[in-house]
């Protein structure tokens, strides 16, 4: 996630720097040209991940692109617990945009945002229940088990 965060990642648009002959337009949405900007979360199949993501775990937080969502993490009076939550649920988030992106890209795959979600929900459901430590608040226990 540290390459997302510095913008860093190999997208088209830093390819074309590179001299690297592609397209440059996003291969999820086609539409916009790619960079990490866009990719997380200006891209609207990403954008939507997000929102969906955001609403399964009831977090509020207004902004959608990826340095402000880690700083909100940051700066949010919500339990440490929660913090963890929403930092490993960013990174699963990044992590599976970007498989996908790499999928459509080599396996000529097609994308799917409501699987995209479905792996994000199973990956963050099974780090949760091997990480959660022993003494958690009730709130926080009954809101993971809720999810």
């Amino acid at each position: 996630m540290w390459l997302a965060m510095l913008n860093r990642l190999k997208t088209q648009n830093r390819l074309i720097k590179f001299g690297v002959k592609v397209n440059g337009t996003c291969c999820l949405c086609d539409v916009h040209p790619e960079n990490c900007q866009h990719l997380f979360f200006d891209c609207k199949i990403d954008r939507h991940c997000l929102l969906e993501v955001k609403n399964w775990l009831n977090w509020h937080a207004q902004t959608s692109n990826l340095p402000q969502l880690i700083r909100w993490i940051g700066k949010a009076r919500i339990s440490k617990f929660k913090k963890k939550v929403l930092a490993a649920a960013t990174a699963a988030l990044v992590y599976s945009l970007w498989k996908s992106k790499i999928a459509v890209i080599w396996k000529k795959s097609l994308i799917n945002p409501a699987r995209i979600i479905e792996d994000i929900k199973g990956t963050l459901k099974i780090q949760i229940a091997m990480f959660m430590p022993r003494k958690v608040k009730n709130i926080n226990r009954d809101w993971v088990f809720a999810l």
